[in-house]
């Protein structure tokens, strides 16, 4: 089964991605790990230091953050997310982003 990493605590958005991509992904929270090698994380961001987890990592990443500061987004931005959303957001809606940015980079893995 193909891994989904999430950087950073949202417990409530955690168990409900689980709830709906846990039959095609594993769905592993990041504590202190390095990302490289990994294809697509999630980042869950509370402040501009949690984006320093991207630095330097090939990931697809997926920010979900507690803000719309302009500097938050900007920084996430140049270091490379794919999407930005901000809390609340839909668990529907961030798995598919996430069901499609796997199958990118992980031939086979939507629906699998």
């Amino acid at each position: 089964m193909k891994e989904i990493v999430i950087v950073g605590k949202n417990a409530t958005l955690e168990a409900e991605l689980k709830q709906i991509l846990g039959d095609r992904y594993t769905l592993t929270e990041s504590v202190g790990r390095p990302l490289g090698g990994t294809c697509v994380a999630v980042v869950c961001v509370h402040g501009p230091s949690d984006l320093d987890v991207m630095e330097g990592a090939d990931a697809a990443f997926v920010v979900v953050a507690d803000t719309a500061d302009d500097a938050v987004i900007d920084r996430a931005v140049s270091l490379g997310a794919r999407y930005f959303f901000v809390s609340p957001v839909s668990a529907e809606t961030l798995a598919f982003r996430l069901d499609w940015l796997a199958s990118e980079c992980m031939p086979h893995a939507a629906g699998a």
